[in-house]
């Protein structure tokens, strides 16, 4: 990153993005992340530097002279230069370094507009036409909404009535039509058959390869080392029809798919489905040790 030269020889120093980062907290390339060499430098084997680092060794070198560590020299070194522009891009190196970009790199800027856009005494920055910025964006929400829990964007005529809609009636008749389509949503098929099983995804962590899909066969049956659709079957029940969510953690019965994609309870052990031309795959716990979720085999 920052750079140091001795008498006889010029390197790179990998302390110098901590020491930087401690003099910059705030910026944007210190958070969470490391600073990298091409702050200053262009090349680090062999080293050699950009405007910036070179602007930066300049003022290290009377400042390490009579014995101060480079280290210690760095952040006043890189406040005596925060005034100059390094890349010669218009920009000083410190609202260079604050908002982000490279203050050795006169290609890597930000300016503002320069074309007076704006009229006299409007903002200076042009109106975003997709989205409101901080502040409550309906339009978005209703995107939010139909992807979320009904797993679909909403059309382009359906977007441009809902805008219609805030205009014409304001921003309580938006609410109540975003109400309505979540209402719609949630009884919807998709949402009851696959939106609520997604959710369960992170806990179930389901793995195809071992699973009631399987291509794993011993003496003509599938091998389901990972019947994980008992853990999805579970979860749809309770996280449907304003059922108890505790039953998540206290279910002592199990939940079977019809064929018309209905939901039914069954208790008891039940054995291994070889009959289905599996290995496996049962959910052999009695009744009475059952903690719901925690105790279906996979889970």
């Amino acid at each position: 990153m920052a750079c140091y030269a001795f008498p006889s020889v010029a390197q790179a120093r990998p302390e110098a993005p901590r020491a930087f980062c401690e003099t910059y907290p705030e910026v944007p390339e210190c958070a969470g992340v490391v600073v990298t060499c091409d702050t200053c430098h262009l090349s680090t084997d062999p080293p050699s530097w950009n405007g910036f680092g070179l602007d930066l060794l300049a003022e290290l070198g009377p400042l390490t002279a009579d014995g101060t560590s480079f280290e210690e020299a760095l952040p006043e070194a890189l406040q005596l230069i925060e005034l100059e522009d390094s890349d010669g891009d218009g920009v000083s190196n410190r609202d260079e370094i604050l908002v982000g970009t490279r203050a050795g790199d006169a290609t890597s800027v930000w300016l503002p507009d320069p074309g007076g856009s704006a009229g006299e005494g409007e903002d200076e920055i042009l109106p975003n036409p997709w989205y409101a910025l901080g502040e409550y964006d309906p339009a978005f929400a209703l995107r939010r909404v139909l992807v979320l829990y009904c797993g679909r964007s909403p059309t382009y005529e359906q977007l441009q009535e809902f805008v219609a809609l805030g205009e014409t009636s304001g921003a309580e008749a938006q609410r109540t039509r975003l109400h309505e389509h979540l209402s719609s949503c949630l009884a919807g098929e998709w949402w009851r058959t696959t939106g609520v099983t997604e959710l369960a995804d992170p806990k179930v962590k389901p793995i195809k390869a071992v699973g009631s899909e399987t291509k794993v066969e011993i003496a003509g049956f599938r091998v389901v080392l990972a019947d994980y659709d008992w853990d999805y079957r579970l979860w749809r029940w309770i996280m449907t029809e304003d059922r108890d969510v505790r039953d998540l953690l206290l279910a002592d019965y199990h939940v079977v798919e019809g064929e018309d994609g209905g939901l039914e309870i069954i208790t008891g052990a039940i054995g291994d489905p070889t009959n289905l031309g599996q290995l496996a795959g049962g959910q052999p716990l009695q009744p009475d040790k059952r903690a719901g979720m925690m105790t279906t085999q996979w889970f």
